[in-house]
């Protein structure tokens, strides 16, 4: 397949981009779970490609099901 010079650098310029981006996501941390297990908040994170687990002390007024329909319906983050 013949690609013009002009078009290379464009797609080169492109994909350089998109691969700053994706090293710059990698350094950030996401949520991906949250459960309670007894008298713990478990939050699940991923980050560089490894999860990652924080352990919270969980309170009466903790909304579990509510935080977890908020992570699964906020696609905007």
């Amino acid at each position: 397949m013949w690609i013009s010079k002009k078009k290379f650098k464009e797609l080169e310029k492109s994909t350089e981009a998109l691969l700053k981006h994706i090293e710059e996501l990698q350094s950030n941390a996401f949520l991906i779970g949250i459960e309670r297990k007894g008298r713990e908040n478990i939050f699940k994170f991923l980050r560089g490609g490894k999860i990652y687990e924080i352990h919270t002390m969980g309170m009466i007024s903790d909304d579990i099901n509510a935080w977890k329909k908020e992570l699964l319906n906020d696609k905007h983050s």
